[in-house]
């Protein structure tokens, strides 16, 4: 298979056979295979937007080329394919938690011949998606299984974002198991690529079949309370109805577990404060995105996107995050009282508004106390402020010119906001802190000069967005297992060395592999 790279126009036809015939100046005949290897939008000029497209064509006769184009293998492949610690023996693994990193440690568990159990404290994805309507309708919150807990994680009920800003050779082993169990095709060469949240329900299914069909098992609404130890070791696992004798646990249970964080603690495992973000979550019309970004052809292009930062304060950075085109943002509290916004949207992207996060980065210096647990209650403190405009779950909002006057908005006019919760009017200087309010109205500005209209008065802010990534890192050896208990393996977002789905599956693999040669 050859490489080729083209340009081509946004409104030319998309038959990638007879772009590459063309392009070539060869017989359809002798083009056996094409395939889309990179896809992305190039609309930084001012004249028509182009797609920028890399081509993979497998030919009968290459002695018609009228000269050399490199060679191309597709990379994508599956946990099976790789070079595994392979055990004749079958071991025992518990994991905690579902989401990416204990899905793709069990999926590489099972490749290597153990048998993964995944407690997981939330229900399964057809019973937690019933839990979210009721909780949207009636401000109800099951503290168990919500937007946060559950089959799939967190990212269960996100855009599926699976482009990350690391390279990592694991990438398109995770991206060839999403396609094996479903996901669209097209994530295998847009630039930022994304499954959905209506595709990720259906592929974390497949992904438990497949595990239970060779020996794994879940247990749902089974939420792990506490380690057995003995003499430095891991000797067991307990919770409610019960108590299991084990010997590896990997802990993937996302940086929400704040209860999961206290047990550990109290456990004696190695823990160290964290840096992470918080902030607001902005939302304009999809067609005003759409039109700054790509201009007068904004009608004939997906869904836009847009990826920001600036500097803000003395020494403080400002960036977009978690960016959903065509989405909507979700209250996505997971503990009674406290109130965190968050975004999602389908494959489509196809809904009137888009949304994202717009943050400032927090210091371990910001946190209240020393103590290991403390940036928790830095977002805690935020987040029961915020629950505090409403006490039933709506989310605070708030016009932008509102904001940077600091009054509460009476009216929302053309973008009305999208939280199937609802909202509550509120002034949400006093959601945050202030450096963070006062970095959101500088970055606000900075923003509007690379994205024109990012800072209307009419744009919807709301919050509080707090769950970026963990504040807590559970310190690990270079074998994979906790620096001071044998057998614990803390892996992805909550154990604070990963940051959405792409790394926390990368990270589920790695401590899966490190498990497997250990055991050997």
């Amino acid at each position: 298979m050859i490489k080729i790279e083209l340009n081509i126009s946004i409104d030319e036809s998309d038959d990638i056979y007879a772009l590459a015939t063309a392009f070539l100046n060869t017989t359809r005949e002798n083009v056996l295979n094409v395939q889309i290897l990179k896809k992305s939008i190039d609309a930084r000029y001012s004249n028509k937007p182009i797609y920028v497209v890399s081509l993979g064509v497998k030919l009968r006769d290459e002695s018609c080329l009228s000269k050399t184009y490199p060679s191309y293998t597709p990379p994508y492949q599956a946990i099976s394919q790789l070079r595994l610690p392979k055990s004749i023996k079958p071991h025992t693994i518990a994991i905690i938690g579902s989401g990416p990193a204990g899905l793709f440690a069990a999926l590489t568990l099972i490749e290597c011949g153990h048998k993964p159990i995944i407690f997981e404290r939330g229900e399964d994805v057809d019973s937690r998606i019933r839990s979210v309507a009721e909780f949207n309708l009636t401000g109800v919150l099951n503290e168990e299984s919500n937007i946060q807990f559950g089959e799939g994680g967190a990212g269960t009920f996100s855009d599926g974002k699976v482009n990350t800003g690391v390279s990592d050779g694991y990438i398109p082993i995770v991206i060839g198991e999403f396609l094996k169990f479903g996901a669209p095709q097209d994530i295998r060469y847009m630039r930022n690529p994304h499954i959905g949240t209506d595709n990720l329900r259906k592929i974390v299914v497949q992904m438990r079949r497949y595990i239970i069909d060779r020996g794994g098992e879940f247990k749902f609404n089974t939420r792990v309370d506490s380690l057995k130890i003995s003499y430095g070791k891991i000797v067991g696992i307990t919770g409610k109805s019960f108590d299991m004798c084990c010997d590896i646990v990997v802990c993937a249970a996302g940086q929400s577990a704040r209860d999961t964080y206290s047990m550990l603690h109290d456990s004696g495992v190695s823990m160290e404060q964290k840096a992470f973000s918080i902030g607001l979550r902005i939302e304009h019309l999809r067609a005003e995105i759409n039109k700054a970004q790509y201009g007068t052809h904004a009608s004939l292009l997906p869904a836009a996107d847009y990826k920001l930062h600036t500097r803000v304060g003395k020494d403080r950075i400002a960036y977009t995050f978690c960016m959903c085109p065509g989405g909507e943002v979700v209250s996505a509290a997971s503990e009674r009282g406290y109130v965190v916004s968050n975004g999602m949207s389908f494959h489509s992207r196809d809904n009137i508004n888009s949304n994202s996060a717009i943050l400032v980065n927090v210091k371990p210096e910001d946190f209240p106390t020393k103590d290991v647990l403390a940036g928790i209650e830095f977002q805690r403190k935020y987040e029961k402020i915020a629950f505090s405009f409403s006490n039933d779950y709506r989310i605070p909002a708030q016009k932008v010119s509102d904001f940077i006057k600091g009054r509460v908005t009476t009216k929302f006019t053309s973008i009305i906001p999208s939280c199937k919760r609802g909202i509550v009017q509120a002034d949400l200087n006093k959601c945050v802190p202030r450096f963070v309010a006062e970095g959101i109205k500088e970055a606000l500005l900075a923003f509007d000069k690379k994205v024109r209209g990012f800072a209307s008065d009419d744009a919807v802010l709301s919050g509080v967005e707090t769950r970026t990534s963990a504040p807590v890192r559970i310190l690990r050896k270079e074998n994979g297992e906790s620096n001071t208990l044998k057998g614990l393996y803390p892996a992805g977002e909550g154990a604070g060395y990963s940051g959405g789905i792409m790394s926390s599956a990368i990270d589920g693999i790695r401590v899966a592999l490190k498990i497997a040669e250990n055991l050997l």
